[in-house]
């Protein structure tokens, strides 16, 4: 029998890597790659999205269980990655350019105008730049990128929901267009909208108890050093339990429409 976005489902899908005969090669071997991003920038984590995909493609085309791809195909895991590199940013981008405006608006004009306030304090600026105009602009800047930085990581988030179901139409058609292919992948969203919001749930949730676990190894002089390694394991893990629950999420989805059309 096939997950699906239940309970039981759900705990099929986070677990199911540690289910497998040789599952400690897999995971030990994804927990190395996902560590060589600290090391290597970009090309780990494409080869990971790689394999993701091909593990998301057994869910959504060939409608099994999730399973963890053998680590053979290197050059299918680069090509797949690729592709689904470029969904993330392209989706990504519109949080990622308010977050950069939000740091500019911190650093550019709150942080420069505060040296430009105590620099009118001690007489070095022009009259064009007062002490109180120049702290006034300062508090504005820093409150406004703050500001902006908050509605950036919604905007990040909000289109992280959408990712999901654009890369289980890449998948599924196994083309890069149709990642932005609206039309084909907003009925399955819209037709399994609580299993998707289940997924995002479940999936921020996760990551935000890794921050915190990272927050709390940074606090320590011993497991510091511990902490790429840490990450490495449990980034990948909860990459394998994300991408899986959004092809059976994006498979749901698909039954659905099916069935409202016999």
């Amino acid at each position: 029998m096939t997950s699906e976005v239940s309970l039981e489902g759900i705990k099929k899908a986070v677990f199911f890597a540690f289910h497998e005969k040789n599952w400690s090669d897999k995971v030990l071997i994804g927990a190395a790659i996902n560590f060589a991003n600290f090391v290597v920038p970009m090309i780990p984590l494409i080869v990971l999205l790689g394999f993701m995909g091909q593990m998301m493609k057994r869910i959504i085309v060939m409608g099994e269980d999730p399973e963890l791809p053998e680590w053979k195909e290197w050059g299918n895991f680069f090509l797949d990655g690729i592709k689904m590199f470029g969904v993330l940013v392209i989706y990504s981008l519109p949080g990622i350019l308010v977050e950069v405006f939000g740091y500019f608006l911190i650093f550019v004009v709150g942080i420069g105008m505060n040296f430009l306030a105590i620099a009118s304090a001690h007489g070095n600026t022009p009259y064009m730049f007062p002490f109180s105009i120049s702290m006034l602009a300062s508090v504005l800047g820093t409150m406004g990128g703050i500001l902006v930085m908050w509605i950036g990581i919604f905007i990040f988030m909000i289109s992280m929901v959408f990712f999901e179901p654009a890369v289980g139409n890449l998948i599924a058609k196994s083309s890069f267009g149709a990642a932005f292919r609206f039309k084909e992948w907003w009925p399955v969203f819209k037709m399994n909208l609580t299993g998707y919001l289940v997924v995002s749930a479940l999936m921020f949730g996760m990551t935000f108890a890794l921050l915190w676990l990272v927050q709390f190894l940074y606090m320590t002089l011993v497991l510091c050093i511990l902490l790429p390694f840490i990450v490495g394991f449990l980034g990948f893990i909860i990459g394998a339990a994300g991408f899986s629950l959004s092809a059976v999420a994006y498979r749901e989805g698909m039954q659905m429409l099916a069935r409202n059309a016999a």
